[in-house]
């Protein structure tokens, strides 16, 4: 006898037929820059997109992108253990 689809995983599959999957990617990035961050840093980021590993954050000034550089690597390592998956490989950070 097969066994049943869990609950996530049906969600999953109604999100990406919804179109929705690539939204509540996002949405969980955000939160978790949330976890990382102080509110009023997070707020002032924008995530742009996310396609094929890039994460595309704009931010308000270069000077800005470069501190949250230094970052990079501890971003990658939450956003992907929020995730359960490799969902990104690098970020790129843009000035507003």
């Amino acid at each position: 006898m097969k066994e049943p689809d869990s609950v996530a995983k049906i969600a999953d599959s109604v999100l990406k037929d919804a179109g929705l999957g690539k939204a509540v990617e996002l949405w969980s990035i955000y939160a978790v820059l949330k976890d990382i961050f102080a509110k009023e840093i997070v707020e002032s980021m924008k995530i742009v997109s996310l396609s094929n590993g890039l994460l595309k954050i704009k931010v308000p000034s270069s000077s800005w992108a470069q501190e949250l550089s230094f970052f990079e690597e501890k971003m990658v390592d939450k956003i992907n253990e929020s995730a359960g998956k490799n969902l990104v490989k690098q970020i790129r950070f843009t000035e507003v």
